[in-house]
């Protein structure tokens, strides 16, 4: 269970590589096992690691294959094998030596946004595509891993944590009282797309994000505003039949599947309450 943030600038304004680290730095209890950051123009990435497959000993994020598109993730692929055949690479990749997010962007660099067509398994991530400067996320279909997001006038942050998206600088921890009132009545948070916190966003299950520079539409597509600055968000349903045929169908050599988390929708209550809410 890897930890990833991303940030992106939309006042054109370099990342800032010490904040950068620091929020990185906050994600270690994802990930002990290895910790990089990537900080390219107004988009940055910190990724850390926890090795649970054989193949993640060869792993490294942010990844790239071509210095053009980037990716980090919090992923387990199934189905590996018929993923590789989909792809039809003229050099078949060793799997045992192929971890999960590079698939997902061999995926995207095939397919685009319809690689989500293609994928099986519980995953989160984060693509740059710098040939088109577009941001894109998505979520697995049963929301097994996790995805939130803060959107400010002068950047975008996102994570699988709450926490690091809080510790922006630009980040409120101003409270959502109606999420805390569903909470505390129906012992659920019934939209969603919120969370407890007013500047944080959650990704639903099944649903994808995008960044381009295009005008801002909703999820529902009822409503339309021109986005602040070159970029805009998009958020749409993906894979509305899921597809439970690959759920047991891992392929990682001899090693046993992980147990069902298709049960596990949201995170943990801790890291969604507030600790010493103060506005910032």
């Amino acid at each position: 269970m890897s930890g990833f943030i991303g940030i992106l600038n939309l006042d054109g304004a370099a990342i800032d590589r010490d904040l950068m680290q620091r929020l990185t730095q906050l994600l270690t209890f994802r990930g002990p096992d290895a910790q990089a950051v990537l900080c390219k123009g107004v988009v940055g990435f910190g990724h850390t690691l926890f090795r649970t497959t054989w193949e993640s000993a060869c792993e490294r994020q942010p990844l790239t294959l071509d210095r053009q598109v980037w990716i980090v993730a919090d992923a387990r692929v199934d189905a590996r094998e018929d993923l590789l055949r989909s792809l039809g690479l003229d050099d078949p990749l060793p799997l045992a030596q192929t971890p999960d997010v590079e698939l997902i962007l061999r995926a995207y660099l095939k397919w685009g946004e319809r690689c989500l067509d293609h994928l099986h398994g519980d995953f989160s991530f984060a693509v740059w595509d710098e040939r088109v400067r577009k941001l894109f996320c998505a979520r697995d279909r049963f929301g097994v891993k996790l995805l939130y997001y803060a959107r400010k006038s002068s950047c975008l942050v996102l994570s699988n944590t709450i926490a690091a998206i809080r510790s922006h600088p630009e980040v409120s921890s101003s409270l959502n009282e109606s999420a805390i009132g569903d909470f505390l009545l129906f012992d659920s948070n019934w939209t969603l797309d919120t969370t407890f916190f007013t500047d944080i966003q959650k990704l639903p299950a099944g649903h994808q994000f995008t960044l381009t520079g295009k005008d801002y539409q909703s999820n529902d597509r009822k409503r339309q505003r021109k986005a602040e600055h070159y970029l805009a968000d998009h958020q749409s349903p993906c894979w509305i039949e899921p597809d439970k045929s690959h759920q047991h169908r891992r392929q990682h050599g001899d090693q046993p599947p992980e147990p069902d988390r298709y049960g596990e929708a949201d995170e943990p209550l801790h890291d969604d309450l507030p600790s010493h809410s103060t506005n910032r």
